[in-house]
């Protein structure tokens, strides 16, 4: 959605894994919500700070973006060869750091405890949580981690612009399915169900 990047050097956590997990690759977006549903609770251990979901891909604190995600893959017939998952977490940056037209929208997690905090004891228990849910994909599938990650949103009921790569939509929020596809209800009462968009709360 032509949006730049900011990412100062020496104060946030930037990761990227690559998994080669046995999952079709229709199912690839499930990915997501198990680094942001990791992402979270990582954050919420190691600060004491209250971690909401936005999806598809955003963590927030307070309302304002402290992480995002974003998945690429390779994928050969009908099978992922690769998956490469990226994390960005705003550890210590101060609010000046930060360009003046996103002030509003972004925080840290300094800007929210007013001190300093350790990326490597973050990003160690993410990997953990993550590693946790991951390997438990074997035994119990998706659905704790869709269960999770719905507990962790505040996006359900409320409405909403959502605008994707072939225009926009607008209505209610009302679920998000076992695949992590957001459904919305417009005012006529049909339902949408959609892979990736930009969400703005009405």
């Amino acid at each position: 959605l032509d949006r730049p990047w900011f990412s100062p050097g020496g104060e946030n956590i930037y990761a990227s894994f690559i998994l080669r997990p046995s999952l079709p690759p229709s199912t690839a977006s499930r990915m997501v919500l198990l680094t942001a549903v990791a992402a979270a609770e990582a954050l919420m251990e190691t600060t004491g700070l209250l971690a909401t979901l936005k999806w598809p891909n955003d963590i927030l604190v307070d309302g304002k973006k402290i992480a995002g995600i974003l998945l690429e893959m390779s994928v050969e017939m009908d099978a992922i060869d690769y998956m490469i998952v990226g994390l960005g977490i705003n550890v210590n940056s101060p609010v000046e750091r930060f360009p003046r037209d996103s002030r509003k929208k972004i925080t840290s997690v300094l800007m929210e405890t007013g001190k300093t905090s350790s990326r490597v004891h973050l990003l160690v228990r993410f990997l953990e949580l993550f590693e946790e849910r991951y390997d438990a994909l074997a035994i119990s599938g998706f659905e704790p981690v869709i269960a999770r990650w719905k507990t962790l949103t505040d996006i359900v009921g409320k409405q909403a612009t959502i605008r994707t790569l072939n225009g926009s939509c607008q209505g209610v929020i009302t679920d998000m399915d076992h695949d992590g596809f957001l459904i919305i209800r417009d005012n006529d009462g049909s339902e949408t169900r959609l892979f990736s968009g930009d969400i703005t709360i009405i």
